[in-house]
């Protein structure tokens, strides 16, 4: 074969062999429509013993954040996007181990049916093949002179002169962002030396998220409108659908008490598919941050679930495809790229999510991290432990939050985009500021765990800046809560259009007696389309 991936020889004595099987699938477009029909031969990896056929099976897998920083790159300072693709990628890895496999149905050599080929490269299937893929791929990039991010190991970055290359991959696909198009040429005919790689243009669809430029060519839109509607397919869906503007309906609990009791509930209960919608919503929050609480919210429930959990599900599917035409934004700005956070937390929450959890009474909290105006990472989770006081709660969430912080300080600093200043950190509890700058210990707060002062060590080593800011401006309040309709639409379209507010600028309008809601800087519920 031209990779020269195995070789057939009789089988060793006391050899473990693997079996092989054909695989069938359908490779899409960004629009969803059937691009190519592809057909690969896979191991059978269940069959491997470790230590004999395997050691080490751990590859590195980029963070989806990274993507969009480097989006924000590229659209402040118009740099060029490429994607590339390395065709049959595990087969350019050697194998370390010894691993034997059956021949493969329908191509079993005439006379040597007994023998079984030997691996000399990674085959698809195998445990260990993720691992000597990623290990050959990054010593390629090192050859040629690229460097390994700290914060992401799948981010690679040359840097020669002024110019700069970043490499972004995930297994076969990678992500290429330079500001130097000539520089990035000569790296990519230097590996297609290495590999049998393609030029696709422009991103399209880059890990199942459409990547299309704005009008103006310069900023992006990040959509899943095409996994939408499948998933709505799926669940039958349609057009004929309520239509509903939010994920939830304000004020809506979900507890255990509408889970089943009697055995016929449960036995009704069992048949609905609860688990495999959460799983595939969970999903979309790579581009949704609007339903990050709402998933969040019903995923407590996967281990146990009801009617009504199940309902609360579809809702939020229904509201995804009522709005499946919303993009992500990620816009240039002539600012520089300062990072910034706003922070958190709903005190005590009261419902416990079933069995085995033990969460009644813990807080939820969120966080969202923007670089000037492009909304870059998002969470909305449930507090670990239960806090005393919603002063508590709220200095738990901002110290969780500025473990993201400085991870994302590091990465742009990597990026030529080292941060002057602290970080500004936006919360709506002045005692949760106050305690963050001040060394106050007193029977309220002794008890804090000593973990949580790891973001008081930022503020006083000026990574962090603790800034009040009021609960009508608190863009994180969606990650903590089921909102009112108007303050939900305001907050959403705010997040999807990459706008986020300035404290100074709220306290300027105040004084000249402007209206300092959030929705003056937006209109009503309009949508942003691909």
């Amino acid at each position: 074969m031209m990779l020269d991936v195995w070789e057939l020889m009789p089988k060793p004595a006391g050899a473990n062999v693997v079996g092989v099987r054909w695989v069938y699938d359908l490779k899409v477009d960004e629009e969803g429509n059937i691009e190519r029909y592809k057909a690969r031969l896979v191991a059978q990896g269940f069959s491997q013993k470790e230590g004999i056929d395997f050691k080490e099976t751990f590859a590195p897998t980029m963070h989806i954040k990274t993507a969009r920083v480097l989006l924000a790159l590229a659209a402040k300072h118009k740099m060029s996007c490429r994607q590339y693709d390395v065709s049959t990628a595990f087969l350019h890895a050697s194998l370390k181990e010894e691993v034997y496999v059956k021949q493969p149905p329908g191509h079993i050599v005439s006379g040597k049916e007994g023998w079984v080929y030997r691996l000399r490269k990674a085959m698809y299937g195998l445990k260990n093949a993720p691992k000597a893929y990623s290990d050959h791929f990054m010593s390629v990039l090192s050859e040629l002179g690229f460097r390994q991010s700290v914060k992401d190991e799948c981010l690679w970055i040359l840097k020669k002169g002024n110019a700069r290359v970043y490499y972004l991959f995930h297994v076969d696909d990678i992500l290429c962002v330079s500001n130097d198009d000539m520089l990035r040429d000569v790296c990519f005919e230097s590996l297609k030396k290495k590999l049998r790689i393609r030029d696709e243009g422009e991103p399209k669809m880059f890990l199942g998220v459409k990547i299309s430029r704005d009008e103006s060519g310069c900023g992006f839109r990040m959509s899943q409108k095409h996994y939408i509607e499948r998933m709505a397919k799926r669940f039958n869906i349609d057009d004929n659908a309520k239509p509903t503007e939010t994920p939830a309906m304000y004020g809506q609990k979900l507890t255990t008490d509408m889970c089943p009791k009697s055995d016929d509930e449960k036995l009704a209960a069992a048949k609905l598919p609860f688990q495999a919608l959460v799983g595939g919503l969970i999903y979309v929050t790579k581009t949704r941050p609007d339903v990050a609480y709402q998933i969040s919210d019903v995923a407590r429930f996967m281990s146990r679930w009801g009617v009504e959990h199940f309902k609360a599900a579809l809702r939020i599917l229904r509201y995804l495809y009522c709005t499946r035409d919303e993009c992500l934004s990620i816009m240039p700005d002539e600012r520089d790229m300062i990072v910034k956070c706003y922070v958190d937390a709903n005190w005590g929450d009261d419902r416990d999510s079933g069995e085995k959890m033990d969460d009644k009474w813990k807080s939820q909290y969120g966080y969202l991290l923007y670089v000037n105006n492009c909304l870059i990472s998002w969470c909305s989770k449930r507090q670990h432990s239960r806090s005393l006081s919603s002063m508590e709660a709220e200095y738990m969430a901002a110290s969780e939050a500025s473990k993201e912080v400085k991870w994302l300080r590091v990465l742009m600093s990597e990026l030529d985009h080292e941060q002057m200043n602290a970080t500004k950190m936006y919360e709506d509890n002045k005692a949760c500021v106050a305690f963050s700058k001040n060394n106050t210990c007193h029977a309220r707060t002794k008890h804090i765990d000593i973990r949580a002062y790891a973001l008081r060590d930022c503020v006083r080593e000026g990574e962090i800046d603790v800034v009040h800011i009021s609960t009508d401006c608190q863009l994180a309040d969606m990650f903590t809560k089921t909102q009112l309709k108007h303050t939900f639409m305001t907050h959403k379209n705010m997040l999807m259009m990459g706008i986020s507010e300035d404290p100074k600028e709220v306290k300027m309008r105040r004084k000249v007696g402007m209206c300092v809601c959030l929705s003056c800087f937006v209109g009503g519920a309009s949508s942003i389309t691909a």
